[in-house]
């Protein structure tokens, strides 16, 4: 009989014991002893806690607990090479299954890593990709998605300060367009150089300038814009302006024939002098005084109508002329004139009588009347 540690519950217990105590097990005829360390275990035991040890069917049907005798064991040992070589098999049997283990460990820590490893190139060389393609690009929602997809990338906050400036960029070109002027569109180009929008902004400025230099109406300012804009986009109709231009400028000496013209008429007219008034009206008029292809007869009796009785009428010229020239279909031209008059008319006992009227008339290339028109404006007694 010895005391034991009862192989349930560790509580010590007598080999003879029917039960244990503390936890109530069968202890007499139900324990045995591990072969190789020595351990109390339960008969149903067959694989030992405590060194692994396989306990066989012929082992555990040995019974009977056997109180350790390690000194014997120990010379058995020493003395019979097979008994040494069975002491050394539970070392081994002890190692392998602890090998396995640090294997699979290794295992799956090399493969978590290589995952990790593996993981972080793909998505350092995703957010490369991404990146690039952003950065070329001048769509915030590209920048914004960035953003989202890699708040803290190696390139935030590049692509953070770019969205910054691209934001601003876009609301100074749109505050330029609203207002379209030319001095706004320049500010946007001096403020953000190599902008997406910098060739836009060149054709808006091009168009204000063409718009500018039409509207002066002149050949100069025409000029100015040619020279300006050697690549503009209406040279041609800048061009096709000036020879507009200078095709209906009158010359001085147009302008001098006109005024002669328009004096020797009325003068002609206040003396009833058909010869010269035959040289200053075409021989078919288009419309004298609202008549249709009136003739020099016409002429010549409005003429006598104005001078009938004792009246008698003179004319005095303004040089107030305004004088357009108008090319015509055919390769001629036309000249629009306008200018004022001033009737005064001296009656048999010397009361004088003063009319003024507006004349509109057209004159051909050959200097002659075609149309005349004239428009009674005040009287004066």
């Amino acid at each position: 009989m010895a005391i034991i540690k009862c192989p349930e519950c560790g509580h010590e217990v007598s080999s003879a014991a029917e039960k244990c105590p503390n936890c109530g097990v069968a202890i007499a005829g139900n324990i045995m002893t591990c072969p190789d360390c020595g351990r109390v275990v339960l008969r149903s035991t067959t694989t030992c806690p405590s060194c692994g040890a396989k306990l066989t069917a012929p082992a555990a049907a040995q019974g009977g607990y056997k109180a350790p005798q390690p000194e014997r064991r120990e010379q058995y040992n020493n003395t019979d090479p097979y008994a040494a070589q069975q002491s050394e098999e539970p070392k081994k049997k002890k190692k392998g299954p602890l090998m396995a283990v640090i294997i699979v460990v290794a295992v799956i820590v090399i493969g978590v890593l290589a995952y990790v490893l593996i993981g972080n190139a793909q998505s350092a060389k995703s957010e490369q990709e991404a990146y690039e393609s952003v950065i070329a690009s001048s769509d915030t929602a590209l920048y914004g998605q960035y953003l989202r997809d890699y708040p803290d990338g190696k390139h935030a906050d590049e692509v953070k300060a770019k969205l910054a400036t691209l934001v601003a960029e876009i609301k100074d070109w749109n505050d330029a367009c609203v207002n379209n002027t030319r001095s706004s569109f320049a500010t946007f180009l001096t403020n953000h150089p190599g902008s997406p929008y910098e060739q836009a902004c060149k054709d808006k400025i091009d168009s204000l300038d063409y718009q500018d230099a039409l509207a002066a109406g002149t050949v100069d300012a025409l000029q100015m814009y040619i020279s300006s804009h050697p690549d503009g986009k209406y040279l041609d109709e800048a061009a096709a302006a000036q020879k507009n231009i200078n095709d209906t400028k009158v010359q001085p000496d147009e302008s001098a024939a006109i005024k002669s013209l328009c004096s020797q008429f009325f003068t002609a007219l206040s003396e009833k002098d058909d010869a010269a008034l035959t040289q200053t009206v075409a021989a078919k008029m288009d419309n004298f005084l609202n008549k249709r292809g009136a003739t020099h007869a016409d002429v010549m009796n409005f003429a006598n109508k104005l001078n009938s009785g004792e009246t008698k009428k003179n004319f005095t010229v303004n040089n107030d002329y305004r004088i357009t020239k108008m090319p015509q279909p055919d390769g001629e031209v036309a000249y629009r004139v306008a200018f004022s008059v001033d009737e005064n008319s001296l009656g048999a006992e010397g009361e004088e009588k003063l009319s003024s009227y507006y004349v509109t008339a057209v004159v051909n290339a050959q200097m002659k009347i075609t149309q005349l028109g004239m428009r009674h404006v005040s009287n004066e007694e």
